[in-house]
């Protein structure tokens, strides 16, 4: 009778690597194994980005009572052309690129609103609130997935 060890040395001898690589479309890679790691080709996400609808705004301008104007739209896919300033803010959907010039957004639940103007119902709002911070997830020529792992669902999603 073979040995553990034994058993094990002689299935490894009898396995003939295959080398072949070959490029397949992304929909075809489920359950393939990585001949290259795929890298980040951008900063993820490549802007900072909404985590919900609201209102994006400069944290210090919100307090209890304070009414805003309504500048501007910004939907998910988006180009982003609005400019943040101070004294002003934008109906922001869930995923859409936040202005620069603005550091938090506002859910709409805490506030009071038209299309032209926002009231806000909380006494302040900490930078960076609600706002997935660009390159957060990854840098640009990070690496997202090694080579040689073994295609899952998951890995077709990051590399897409």
């Amino acid at each position: 009778m073979l040995t553990f060890d034994d058993a094990m040395a002689k299935l490894e001898s009898s396995i003939t690597p295959n080398n072949q690589t070959e490029i397949v479309e992304l929909n075809e890679c489920l359950n393939r194994t990585l001949a290259q790691p795929i890298i980040a080709d951008r900063p993820l996400p490549p802007f900072n980005r909404a985590t919900m609808d609201g209102f994006a705004v400069v944290s210090s301008d919100v307090k209890d009572g304070m009414t805003l104007p309504v500048v501007g739209v910004v939907n998910a896919g988006d180009l982003c052309e609005v400019k943040g300033k101070s004294g002003t803010c934008v109906s922001i959907a869930t995923g859409a690129p936040v202005p620069n010039g603005f550091d938090a957004v506002v859910k709409h639940e805490s506030t009071r609103f038209s299309e032209t103007e926002v009231e806000f119902l909380i006494d302040a709002v900490k930078p960076g609130t609600s706002i997935h911070l660009m390159g957060i997830d990854a840098l640009k020529g990070e690496v997202l997935i090694e080579s040689s792992t073994v295609v899952g669902q998951q890995h077709i999603g990051i590399a897409a």
